[in-house]
């Protein structure tokens, strides 16, 4: 028994070795893979900022080079309990996170926010706002917009034609990055059990 028992641990190690850490929450965009441009970035945080002020619901990026063999949901929520993004009983708090290698986007949305950002309203967002941009290569764009979105949903103002973010982000950062153009949303995943904090949707070459 004592064998089966030091054997099952030895194989646990590596798995608990191999999880993805969280890193430390610097600001509200964290852009560790690189995607965006720094005038790009200071903009994002500008507005984000601004809007936190006005409307007390957080938004943050994190952009990461890779997943490293972990389920982009289970990261995702990974990194909501230990960021901790909304303000304290209220659950406004949303997190836009892009996997730059395995081409995925996951909006986490605190249940504060459930009757406003819903699944159907995330999923609009990232197969209109950020997956067309992402393919072409414009990131800055891609996180602009779907930045601008999330904000407009949050006030009840999104519509999945409304293309002023998309504007906006084209006028303001013209993203010199080209060299990516396999980002095409094909399938919107929701989690068979109730998960509230937010909606799943893969993005994969075609």
């Amino acid at each position: 028994m004592k064998k089966i028992i030091l054997t099952l641990f030895a194989l646990a190690i590596p798995a608990l070795a191999s999880a993805l850490a969280v890193p430390a929450l610097q600001s509200r965009v964290n852009d560790l893979a690189g995607l965006l441009t720094p005038e790009a970035s200071r903009s994002i945080e500008a507005d984000l900022a601004e809007f936190e002020k006005v409307e007390s619901t957080q938004i943050v990026v994190l952009t990461i080079p890779a997943l490293e063999g972990e389920a982009l949901e289970e990261y995702s929520i990974k990194v909501a309990e230990e960021w901790k993004i909304g303000q304290a009983g209220k659950g406004n708090g949303v997190i836009l996170l892009v996997a730059k290698q395995e081409r995925k986007v996951r909006i986490e949305v605190g249940r504060g926010l459930e009757g406003t950002l819903t699944d159907l309203v995330s999923g609009r967002i990232i197969r209109s706002a950020i997956a067309p941009r992402f393919k072409a290569g414009d990131f800055d764009g891609g996180v602009i917009a779907g930045t601008n979105a999330i904000m407009a949903a949050v006030k009840g103002e999104y519509m999945a034609d409304d293309r002023s973010g998309a504007r906006r982000g084209r006028l303001r950062h013209q993203s010199p990055r080209s060299s990516c153009s396999c980002w095409s949303p094909v399938s919107c995943l929701v989690p068979s059990r109730k998960f509230s904090e937010g909606l799943l949707v893969l993005l994969a070459s075609r």
